[in-house]
């Protein structure tokens, strides 16, 4: 989980290994992870949730779009000459 300072610990270390790089020392380290756990609640909060469409205006919308498309015939150029 990313709302716990020992998972973001683990995610940092497993980064700095898989990626092979030398990551910023770890009182930087220690003061963004305390910033970004901070305002974690408050940006979860102001994510607006939106109800997923219902089933019967899904399947509404999918025969009106089934109903519009038309098959394409590719047209090639003849190749006898």
């Amino acid at each position: 989980m990313i709302d716990s300072a020992e998972s973001l610990d683990q995610l940092r270390d497993e980064l700095e290994e898989r990626l092979a790089i030398k990551a910023h020392g770890t009182p930087r380290w220690n003061e963004r992870r305390e910033r970004f756990l901070a305002g974690l609640t408050n940006a979860l909060n102001s994510i607006v949730v939106t109800a997923p469409v219902q089933r019967n205006v899904h399947e509404a919308l999918k025969r009106s779009l089934l109903s519009t498309k038309r098959p394409t015939k590719i047209s090639r150029p003849s190749l006898s000459a």
